[in-house]
């Protein structure tokens, strides 16, 4: 499941969720550019390398609200927190849940492997390879992080057994030889609440807490 971390710990237990998020729920790309129409419908636009993730979710009613009302208050709009990133459904993903890549002959509960860059790869990169994906492919739509970066990327191509893949956005920052690449559950999107939200929380019935709906920012560092 998805929701709202403890902290920065990210296994993919449900444990370590405080709240869990419902449908329906928004995963947004909120890229910074401009755009302009011409009288003949022409359209200019340009836009920067800058690129952050947004989420609109509702968050399940439960009958014990206190770690989500600290953590809502305390953390406010102005510090850091942490979500598990929901990822997209698709069709032919690991029966476990946890696995970013479509076992090819090879039984679902294998351990799932550790995923490592090939190669070093300047900021500005689009397209890498990773080693360790064994019997596995990686899926399009599949949301991973690189360790040394807290930005979240989402795969745009597949390539071939792990080699050839694309992302967005382009890298933020340099990767190293055997940077490790976290896909599935385990995921983390550091981010911070949306300044719209409601800091505090909604009894619906005296007993039931119900936080509604949350709007998170990944915060980029």
């Amino acid at each position: 499941m998805y929701g709202v971390l403890r902290d920065a710990t990210n296994t993919g237990s449900n444990d370590e969720l405080i709240t869990k998020f419902a449908a329906p729920l928004n995963i947004i790309s909120n890229v910074s550019g401009y755009a302009s129409d011409t009288i003949n419908l022409k359209r200019f636009a340009s836009a920067s390398d800058a690129q952050r993730w947004e989420l609109e979710a509702r968050i399940i009613p439960q009958d014990s609200g206190t770690e989500w009302f600290i953590n809502n208050v305390v953390n406010a709009f102005y510090r850091t927190m942490f979500i598990r990133m929901p990822q997209l459904y698709i069709q032919n993903h690991g029966a476990n849940g946890l696995s970013a890549k479509t076992p090819v002959g090879a039984p679902i509960d294998d351990p799932l492997p550790t995923l490592t860059l090939t190669n070093g790869y300047p900021a500005g990169t689009t397209t890498l390879s990773i080693t360790g994906i064994g019997s596995y492919e990686l899926m399009a739509g599949e949301f991973v992080r690189f360790s040394g970066d807290s930005k979240v990327y989402v795969i745009t191509s597949a390539g071939s057994t792990g080699l050839g893949f694309t992302i967005f956005p382009a890298l933020r920052k340099a990767k190293n030889i055997g940077d490790v690449m976290t896909y599935g559950d385990s995921v983390t999107m550091d981010c911070l609440y949306s300044l719209d939200n409601t800091f505090g929380v909604i009894y619906s019935d005296g007993i039931l807490a119900d936080p509604g709906v949350v709007t998170f920012i990944e915060k980029l560092a």
